[in-house]
This record gives C-alpha cells, sequence and structure tokens, in this order.
C-alpha cells in the first residue's frame, strides 16, 4: 500500500518552484518523523544537494537520490545511494493516453498509480 501511495504522488507530480531548494529542505526537514527516510526525486544535481543530504543524514534521516536528468550520474553522494532512473524514463512513451490497445508489457503498473484509463 506504502509503495501505491508513493507512485500516485510521485504521479500527480508537476515542476512548482516557489522557493530555493534549501529553504524548502529546511522546513520539510522539520515536519518529518525521526527515522524516517528521504528520497530526494531531481532531474538536476545541483551544488546545494550533496549539503543538504549531509545535514538530513545527521539529523537522523535515512537518505537516497533518485536521479530522473539525462547523462551519467554518480553512484552516490555522501552516504546516500543514487539511482540512475533517466534511462528507463526515457523507454515510456510520451502520453500513456495515446495506447490503443492494453499498455505494453510492465506498464499497467504505472499506468494504475497515475489513474489513466
Amino acid at each position: 500500500q506504502q509503495l501505491t501511495m508513493t507512485l500516485e504522488a510521485l504521479a500527480m507530480s508537476a515542476p512548482y518552484v516557489v522557493s530555493m531548494l534549501p529553504n524548502v529542505f529546511r522546513a520539510e526537514r522539520d515536519n518529518l518523523p525521526l527515522g524516517a527516510t528521504v528520497i530526494f526525486v531531481t532531474a538536476a544535481l545541483t551544488d546545494s544537494i550533496p549539503e543538504q543530504l549531509l545535514v538530513f543524514s545527521e539529523s537522523g534521516y535515512r537518505t537516497s537520490v533518485l536521479f530522473a536528468g539525462d547523462g551519467d550520474a554518480p553512484r552516490q553522494i555522501g552516504n546516500a545511494p543514487v539511482i540512475n532512473i533517466g534511462p528507463l524514463l526515457d523507454q515510456l512513451p510520451e502520453d500513456v493516453t495515446d495506447w490503443q490497445d492494453d499498455p505494453p508489457a510492465g506498464q499497467a503498473p504505472l499506468i494504475e498509480a497515475r489513474g489513466v484509463e
């Protein structure tokens, strides 16, 4: 159930910038339960990310990075593993609503998580 909820939340997310990323991290860190795992999903590995990952780690949170950008990504930033999902995203169709028949194998969970029928 947690995976489904996470995928649904990610499927509904859209880029929306209202503040500098370090400010968002600082504000949200106080709202998380101690011991939570924080997963940073980003398409750009900015200079501030290693510092913020370290702050979260030193505050008792486990951290991971899902890199959704183009190109190579480091295997690790500090203590946080980096998972490069960019190549997987490149394999997805531009618009899943264009499928005429059943979705390609392996795409049904993505569609289900996005609420597309």
